[in-house]
């Protein structure tokens, strides 16, 4: 059994080990939302806290897991809000919990993001392409 997301360390299931050089980094690009990008910046230390940004929303603790170092597999959970136009609408307004699976392809991260809706009556998610390159 294979856990995600476990608590402990700085951020809620953040994983204690020490992430590798290659993910270990500022990373900056976008999220492609149906019609729209919105940006997007992860600061991932060797150890310690890793940090979100997603547009203009103030910065958010970053729980990362290192699924695979050989390979550069990855996923990381913050909150924030993204609300694309395939998005559940006003019932899906405000902060949740985004879940990156990103995948470390050359000098590119990339991947997806799933937005989690959990409030009353609206349960599911919404995943849109992400696309990252080392910030210099």
């Amino acid at each position: 059994r294979r856990v995600l997301f476990r608590s402990g360390g700085g951020a809620a299931g953040a994983d204690d080990r020490p992430r590798p050089a290659a993910l270990a980094r500022r990373w900056t690009g976008t999220i492609l939302v149906h019609g729209d990008s919105v940006p997007l910046a992860l600061d991932i230390p060797v150890s310690g806290s890793a940090r979100a940004r997603l547009g203009s929303q103030p910065e958010a603790a970053l729980a990362v897991r290192i699924q695979d170092e050989q390979d550069g597999r990855m996923t990381a959970r913050f909150e924030g809000e993204i609300l694309g136009a395939d998005a559940a609408g006003p019932f899906a307004a405000g902060s949740h919990p985004v879940v990156l699976t990103l995948r470390l392809r050359g000098n590119a991260l990339t991947g997806w993001a799933s937005v989690l809706t959990t409030r009353q009556l609206m349960y599911g998610a919404v995943s849109y392409r992400v696309e990252m390159a080392p910030h210099e």
